[in-house]
Parts: C-alpha cells; structure tokens; sequence
C-alpha cells in the first residue's frame, strides 16, 4: 500500500493445481492449465512442465547450431561458440528442471554437428572435453554441469529456513548425516 502497487488482474493467471475446485472465483483472476513465468513453463504436473520446458530449449539450440553453420570458425572460437550462446540457456533451464538423458543426447548431437561440420577428421567429444594446459579445448561436459547446476540450486533451497523441501526431506529423515560407505578396495 505505501508503493501504491496494485494487483492487474488482466495480467494474472491462477494455474489449476491437480483437484482445485475452478467453481470458486478469487478476485476475477481466470484459471489456466499452464502458466509462463520467465521463459518456464508451468502444468499440472512436474514432469510434463519439465519435458515441455526442455524440450523447447533443445529447439532452441538446435536451431542457433543451424543459424550459424556456415560461420567459418576454428576449433577453439567453435567451442567457445557453444560455451557462451549455445548452452546459456541450458543452464538457466537447468536450475528447476534437471536435463533429461534424451535432451543431454540430443544436445551433444547438435554441438558435435555444430563443431564438426564438413570435418574430414573428427574425435569424440569426451576428447574435447579434456582440459590443456592453455585453457583451450576446455569443452563443457554437459551432463555434468547439468546436474552439478540443479544440485546446487536444489541444496541452496533446502538450506533455506522454513522452505518446504527442507521439511519434507526432514520428515524423509533425508538429510540425517550419515557416514560415507566403505571404500570397494577396503572390504575384505
């Protein structure tokens, strides 16, 4: 009130949540199945808001790899290509919804064609993967930084005070310390 802001209701959605009864009216806010909200996209369920969301960057970076194919590049700008444009919004994605197996395949597929493109001699990407001494051919493992992104963000939730996935881990008993197992080598 002392901002004076004021809720338009023309520009809010309430998203229809599993059993919500849509017979009950609140404040003349119309009801949705799926809601935008920065670039995400919200549904019913966790798993087709995922699988949309994702599926719509991999569009994305498929396309931008098409955009600019005939770009002449050297190995190294190529890389540093899908480093800065191709995978940033990967990782932004990434932070509410973890990438699934078939969107990680598809990606390394568009960058290996992206990178390789018209190459006579090609190596895997795990190979590109490896760091040099130089900083060059430093290329990102996907599935990794992938899931290191959503853990981080997943953990920085769950330390926050009175979050409800702390709570429901607690109840889990999830997050009790418990020791590392033995390592294989130490078991007789």
């Amino acid at each position: 009130m002392a901002t004076g802001a004021c809720l338009n209701i023309r520009k809010s959605k309430a998203m229809v949540a599993d059993s919500w009864n849509t017979s009950i009216n609140i404040l003349d806010i119309p009801y949705c199945q799926e809601i935008t909200i920065i670039g995400f996209r919200f549904m019913s369920t966790v798993a087709r808001s995922g699988n949309v969301t994702r599926s719509r960057v991999t569009r994305k970076v498929k396309a931008l790899a098409r955009d600019v194919y005939v770009r002449d590049l050297f190995l190294t700008q190529s890389i540093q290509y899908v480093h800065t444009l191709l995978l940033s919004k990967i990782w932004h994605k990434t932070q509410i919804f973890p990438a699934a197996k078939e969107q990680e395949r598809q990606l390394l597929t568009a960058i290996s064609w992206y990178i390789w493109r018209d190459a006579i001699f090609r190596v895997s990407l795990s190979t590109l993967q490896r760091w040099t001494g130089d900083g060059y051919l430093g290329l990102i493992d996907v599935a990794a930084k992938c899931r290191a992104i959503f853990l981080t963000r997943f953990w920085a939730v769950v330390e926050r005070d009175g979050s409800l996935t702390a709570e429901c881990l607690n109840v889990w008993a999830l997050l009790s310390s418990r020791t590392n197992p033995p390592h294989i080598r130490a078991i007789p």
